[in-house]
């Protein structure tokens, strides 16, 4: 068992870029979906939390754009879908999770209780490891190849949701952890096989925070701040204005090409593990 990574790509790339209007085109309208509705919103003045916490409009604000961003980001997995099919989708399949978002939302719920609740058991072992410090690095390593098992095991839900939407979200979880049995190996390994564009990814980012640095310059106390006041400089400077312009400028073209390419390979992953079904179900 296996799949041929090289193809599966080389499909996934042709495939992405049959679809008219071009894959740039809804690739840069889910962006202004989710990423730029989310910046006009950061705009928006609201009222001043206490100091225990921000308001509650700010948090009602938050969960809201989380639920929104969950439900496009489904609209764009159909996309990719539908591209991998090559059933010619256009930007309008960004809105089409809209119909199902109560099922979308569901669905993400599910798959975060189950990784919630790994990360709740390894909280209560945490103790036990503490004792037996030279246990806690491979403690710590087999938590993560954990949670990336289980997140792995539910990869599929979305795509399943998206082909029968009548079944719900529930059964489109369950039947991504019956699909991922055996195969989650693969679809790491197609993951990994990502690594190096997102290595370049962060490194732009890293080059525009250094830029943002150098230019607003470092604190005249710097090396008398305290750690906590480090990390609030650190995180006032990456969410500043200029910070944002020019890692959008430096990543934006790689984000155009490589997202549509990772989610159209992933449909197409999902595509072969359903042929690998088919293929290996017994006459009825």
């Amino acid at each position: 068992m296996g799949i041929d990574r090289r193809t599966l790509k080389r499909q996934a790339r042709e495939d992405m870029g049959l679809p008219k209007p071009d894959f740039r085109v809804v690739t840069l309208t889910y962006i202004l979906m989710t990423a730029g509705v989310s910046i006009v919103c950061s705009l928006i003045p609201l009222p001043a939390g206490s100091d225990s916490g921000p308001s509650s409009t700010a948090l009602f604000l938050s969960l809201l754009l989380l639920l929104y961003g969950t439900v496009v980001a489904f609209g764009y997995t159909l996309w990719a879908l539908w591209a991998s099919r090559r059933l010619n989708p256009g930007p309008g399949a960004l809105i089409q999770g809209f119909s199902v978002a109560g099922r979308v939302i569901y669905m993400r719920l599910l798959i975060l209780v189950r990784l919630l609740g790994v990360c709740l058991i390894a909280s209560l072992l945490t103790p036990l490891f503490l004792l037996v410090p030279l246990l806690l690095i491979p403690a710590g390593l087999v938590f993560v190849a954990v949670l990336i098992s289980v997140s792995l095991s539910y990869a599929l839900a979305p795509y399943l949701l998206a082909d029968r939407p009548d079944d719900g979200a529930g059964a489109a979880v369950r039947r991504s952890a019956q699909l991922m049995r055996g195969w989650k190996w693969e679809l790491f390994k197609l993951e990994l096989s990502f690594w190096g564009w997102v290595l370049l990814r962060w490194l732009l980012l890293a080059a525009a925070l250094g830029c943002t640095i150098w230019y607003s310059g470092l604190p005249q106390n710097f090396a008398d701040l305290e750690p906590v006041d480090l990390v609030m400089w650190a995180y006032f400077i990456s969410n500043s204005l200029m910070a944002f312009s020019l890692s959008t400028l430096l990543t934006l073209p790689l984000d155009l090409w490589l997202t549509p390419y990772q989610e159209v390979s992933r449909a197409h992953f999902y595509n072969l593990r359903l042929q690998a079904q088919q293929t290996s179900a017994p006459p009825l």
